[in-house]
């Protein structure tokens, strides 16, 4: 799968640059690993049943584990691309900050507070800023996910043991129907076998 992260990366690296940005460093990686990134599932994110999942079919609280699981996935995969994203920003903020210290005059602390003060310096911070807040929505999500999941997961195997358990209380039921037929059989053969024995 071939995705296009750049414009995560806007202004991060500079126009023009043959040198790659953090994240496509990281897919790059991520895909000499063996791994494939995931494709953003179809539809909306799913959510628990209000009423809670007892109530569902079995196949239903399956098919919702499943999307609870492609959905933390492709979370879990945006929210690391986020966190690079910010942590890339944050290297180009305090170079761009130590760069700019050179251009200005005066005393290191009115340097420092020119460059920190610099449009370009300024505009940074806030996408840095919103890339931090976006990292922690994506985060909180992959919670969300991950706790539906385990969720859905338990209820599955909630169900696999009450199936086996009703399993074995049939199967010991037809062992003991079968043997108080036997047992209610023998003596009557018995007896059958003694008048047959009788008449001759």
């Amino acid at each position: 799968m071939t995705i296009n992260m750049h414009r995560l990366v806007e202004e991060v690296t500079t126009s023009g640059s043959a040198a790659k940005s953090a994240v496509d460093n990281s897919i790059y990686k991520y895909e000499r690993l063996g791994f494939e990134l995931s494709e953003k599932p179809a539809g909306k994110p799913p959510k628990l049943p209000t009423d809670g999942i007892s109530s569902l079919e079995d196949d239903d609280v399956a098919d919702l584990h499943s999307t609870f699981v492609r959905w933390m996935e492709y979370a879990g995969e945006q929210a690391a691309f986020q966190n690079t994203v910010s942590k890339e920003l944050s290297v180009r903020i305090e170079d761009t900050i130590l760069k700019l210290k050179l251009e200005y005059d005066g005393t290191v602390a009115e340097r420092e507070a020119k460059a920190k003060t610099h449009p370009t310096v300024k505009k940074l911070r806030k996408k840095l800023l919103d890339t931090k807040a976006t990292y922690e929505l994506l985060s909180n999500k992959f919670d969300t996910f991950n706790y539906a999941r385990g969720v859905c997961s338990r209820d599955v195997e909630r169900r696999r043991k009450e199936f086996v358990a009703n399993i074995n209380e049939d199967s010991i039921r037809s062992m003991r129907s079968r043997k108080t037929k036997v047992m209610s059989k023998g003596p009557m053969r018995q007896r059958d076998l003694e008048v047959s024995r009788g008449r001759k």
